[in-house]
């Protein structure tokens, strides 16, 4: 589902965009501070919502890079400063940002409130300090998991883009929205990413095709 990794790359990680990592590549995670056991629901397992904040650099590890750069920070980069919200588990399948897929798999078995450490080895094709495309670096995030639950923590995006309340998501809409983050759109949205969020070619997105962050039931 290429439009729920795009949208999450858009809300999560502004800008930025990765290669897969390599099969040998692991991720390293270690505990800061905070509880190192919890049970129920502060503790993070398949299906859990996660809402997280994290700090990345270039960690000092890396082959290349500039050691300590500057990467992406939910609290600085992001829109509103706002923590980042996903389902655990749920882009199992189709997910091939390494970042991302460095924050689904790392939180697991991790407790509400603990801080902890992700090396990240992967490589990288964007605009990292010292870095040319292909090269191999090595990312650090520092990350905040601030709640923990079974029911959708995020906000709806669906109703967001949806600015005339009528079920539908426009290309106007979508573009509107998109805007807010990217200012090298300036007309329309990429026919690239709407083709793949209209899967029928219909020219409108509805609830059910929409596969960014909306939470559990049709607003509508």
């Amino acid at each position: 589902k290429m439009f729920l990794l795009w949208i999450a790359v858009v809300i999560l990680l502004t800008g930025s965009t990765t290669a897969s990592t390599t099969d040998d590549d692991e991720i390293k995670v270690s505990i800061i501070s905070g509880p190192t056991e919890c049970e129920g629901s502060d503790k993070i397992t398949v299906g859990k919502y996660v809402s997280m904040h994290y700090e990345g650099v270039v960690d000092e590890s890396s082959i290349h890079g500039e050691k300590g750069a500057h990467f992406h920070s939910s609290r600085t980069d992001s829109k509103d400063g706002e923590a980042i919200s996903f389902r655990v588990g749920e882009e199992d399948k189709d997910i091939t940002s390494p970042v991302l897929k460095a924050f689904d798999i790392s939180v697991r078995g991790l407790c509400k409130g603990v801080r902890a450490r992700l090396i990240v080895p992967t490589l990288h094709d964007n605009d990292v300090p010292g870095t040319e495309e292909g090269q191999k670096i090595t990312l650090r995030f520092d990350i905040d998991i601030v709640d923990v639950s079974d029911t959708f923590l995020g906000k709806n995006e669906f109703a967001r883009m949806d600015t005339d309340n009528d079920g539908k998501i426009t290309k106007k809409e979508m573009t509107t929205y998109l805007q807010d983050y990217h200012e090298w759109i300036h007309d329309y949205v990429p026919d690239e990413i709407w083709n793949e969020a209209d899967p029928n070619g219909d020219n409108i997105i509805t609830w059910d095709e929409f596969d960014g962050p909306k939470g559990d039931v049709d607003p509508t």
